[in-house]
Order: structure tokens, then C-alpha cells, then sequence
């Protein structure tokens, strides 16, 4: 499944106060990109074990740290159905790309082979 968003991802410097208190901008853009993720339909049986392949298309690819954005877009991932647990992902895929304007892909796929991660507990 794709999943392609026309929006800057939020970086987690910008998502909380000290440790765990979220700010305004994280909060919004938690609801904001919940409601985008409407549109999209849920993958349908997934695994507990995925991979995620997450594209990011920035205006500037070097003032960015695109670690920083996987944290938040995974939680939300999370509490919007698309993935169980982010402790399920084996795989991650981080690509930046230059380009005229912000937004994301985002690509959910199972990994089917027992050998990718070893057993969750």
C-alpha cells in the first residue's frame, strides 16, 4: 500500500516540550495528519512483522534530519490503524529527495520470512 502526503513531516525536536509534553504544533499536526490518513484505506491483514518505506520529497534536503520525522509519523501510523505497533517494524527505508514542494510517501508492506528480526516478545 502507498501512501502519499502533501505535507512537510513534523520533526520530533519540534514535537515536544522537555520529555514527554507534547506542543500545540505536535498536537495539531497529530490531528491534522490523522484526518489526512482518512482517505486512505487500511492495509488489509499485516503481519506483525513489517517494513516501512518512507519517501520524503523536501524543498531542502540538508536542513533536514529525516530520523527526526519517524518517531511522530510512526505513533501516528500507529494510532490510526495502519500499523499495530512500530514495535513491529523491522525494516525501515528512509529516503530524501529534492523537490519544489514538501510531502511524504509512505509504503507499509508485510515481511512474510520468519528470519527478518528475530521473535517479538
Amino acid at each position: 500500500m502507498k501512501i502519499i502526503l502533501n505535507i512537510h513531516p513534523l520533526s520530533i525536536n519540534k514535537a515536544f516540550f522537555g520529555k514527554h509534553i507534547k506542543t500545540p504544533e505536535c498536537r495539531n499536526y497529530e490531528k491534522y495528519l490523522s484526518g489526512m490518513l482518512l482517505q486512505f484505506h487500511k492495509p488489509g491483514e499485516l503481519s506483525e512483522r513489517v517494513r516501512v518505506i518512507y519517501k520524503f520529497y523536501l524543498k531542502s534536503i540538508v536542513r533536514s534530519d529525516a530520523d527526526n520525522y519517524l518517531k511522530l509519523l510512526n505513533d501516528i501510523l500507529v494510532k490510526s490503524g495502519f500499523i499495530k505497533d512500530d514495535r513491529y517494524i523491522m525494516e525501515y527505508h528512509i529516503y530524501k529527495i529534492k523537490a519544489e514542494h514538501d510531502s511524504m510517501e509512505i509504503d507499509i508492506e508485510n515481511i512474510k520470512s520468519s528470519n527478518h528480526g528475530g521473535d517479538i516478545q
